[in-house]
């Protein structure tokens, strides 16, 4: 709808710097900020004030957000009632970054279309991508892990159901015949993890529940991805915390139920705040 520039000026804003606004369209820096530059001249108005550590917005500039942010919700107002007169089958993209997330995904929508003549495409991503794909509009509602939506104030997120905690271990691990386990009886066992490349946010929250639970894990690994941290439990690094619903018959490996923990994964549903499609509500439980 708006000049590049535009959309360049409101990343910024919405991200708090330049750089913020470069990394999310994947451009430099030198960019935004001379597409910012050339707006200004444009509109014969200085929109930031650049004087401290990052750009602050000048009184005209705050006014120029506020109304341009006015007319991008009355904008994607008229699309979807333009749409909603149409003739043509309304399509709804679903952003899912792990397997286990499908079968949610299936009874929602399942209900949802008995309803709703709607066309349903389901695109896969990294776990760090989806707040990034419904900001950038890529998809329209998201399935995650609940900690990744938090402290993002135009995403709303609705849990939907809880993951159950296990440690995984090598089968010739002395632990490995237990029915279930407790805290206390791993807390002086080395521990592989999934580092925070994988999501930042998951991994502060699972760091947090080891101090929750009373103790510092003796961390000894950490893996940049699932099938890493799967080898190294299975060649008895270290035992590993996890979701049942990722392990799936690993060879070579055990999964055992982790008990009075406050590790804890949810599965949870998001959309952006500023959408005016009703649909995407409805769908949202």
């Amino acid at each position: 709808m708006f000049d590049y520039k535009i959309k360049l000026f409101i990343d910024t804003v919405e991200q708090g710097s330049f750089s913020g606004a470069a990394k999310l369209n994947y451009i430099s820096q030198s960019a935004v900020s001379q597409a910012i530059n050339k707006l200004e001249v444009e509109i014969k108005t200085k929109l930031f004030d650049r004087n401290g550590y990052k750009p602050v917005l000048t009184k005209a500039g705050k006014y120029y957000y506020n109304e341009l942010t006015e007319l991008c919700k009355e904008y994607q107002e008229i699309v979807y009632n333009t749409i909603e007169l149409s003739d043509v089958q309304r399509k709804i993209v679903i952003g899912i970054s792990n397997n286990y997330e499908k079968k949610h995904i299936l009874k929602i929508v399942s209900e949802f279309k008995k309803e709703h003549d709607v066309k349903i495409e389901i695109k896969h991503h990294n776990p760090i991508d989806g707040v990034e794909k419904l900001k950038k509009k890529a998809v329209d509602i998201d399935f995650g892990i609940l900690e990744s939506y938090k402290g993002e104030p135009k995403i709303y997120s609705v849990p939907i159901h809880s993951l159950i905690p296990v440690v995984v271990m090598s089968q010739d691990h002395s632990l490995a015949n237990e029915k279930q386990l407790s805290v206390n009886q791993i807390v002086n066992e080395p521990v592989v993890i999934l580092n925070e490349v994988i999501n930042k946010k998951t991994y502060n929250h699972f760091m947090n529940a080891f101090k929750l639970d009373g103790y510092v894990p003796k961390i000894v690994k950490e893996c940049g991805n699932l099938e890493d941290f799967f080898m190294s439990v299975r060649f008895n690094e270290g035992i590993g915390y996890t979701v049942q619903e990722l392990v799936n018959d690993e060879e070579g490996i055990v999964s055992i139920p982790l008990v009075d923990t406050h590790h804890e994964s949810i599965i949870a549903i998001a959309y952006e705040m500023n959408s005016k499609d009703e649909l995407l509500r409805e769908l949202v439980p």
